[in-house]
């Protein structure tokens, strides 16, 4: 008997477990996107920060050629709610993104040009 329940919990829990909805989400273009970091706001909207070359898909309103920094902000359902990518040399990657206490976000960004090596701390404005 005791058998018999374990077997049907069991039955119920794989039955439970394949019914749950598997969600995918795709970000970036068709170049060489990288999302180091993320920061989570206490509503759930999440902050990736990275690097990309790409000028297509959810990057498609680039403006700039290159190897940008690049931030992404999505809510909890995956939806993009901004993209934001800066260029202000050669490899560019934001990095540690930060949420701040009126909802804009802090995060660094690494950059070279002319052989010099910079960081630059950036922000977001309030959401």
């Amino acid at each position: 008997m005791r058998k018999l329940i374990v077997t049907i919990l069991l039955l119920c829990t794989l039955a439970a477990s394949a019914c749950a909805e598997t969600r995918s989400y795709t970000y970036g273009g068709s170049g060489y996107d990288i999302l180091y970091d993320a920061a989570v706001s206490s509503d759930g909207r999440i902050v990736l920060t990275g690097t990309t070359d790409s000028a297509d898909g959810t990057l498609s309103s680039r403006t700039k050629a290159g190897r940008s920094g690049w931030a992404l902000c999505i809510d909890t359902q995956g939806n993009v709610l901004w993209n934001f990518c800066t260029r202000r040399g050669s490899y560019d990657t934001l990095r540690y993104p930060v949420f701040m206490e009126d909802g804009s976000v802090a995060m660094l960004l690494d950059t070279s040009h002319s052989g010099l090596y910079e960081v630059c701390l950036l922000y977001t404005s309030p959401s």
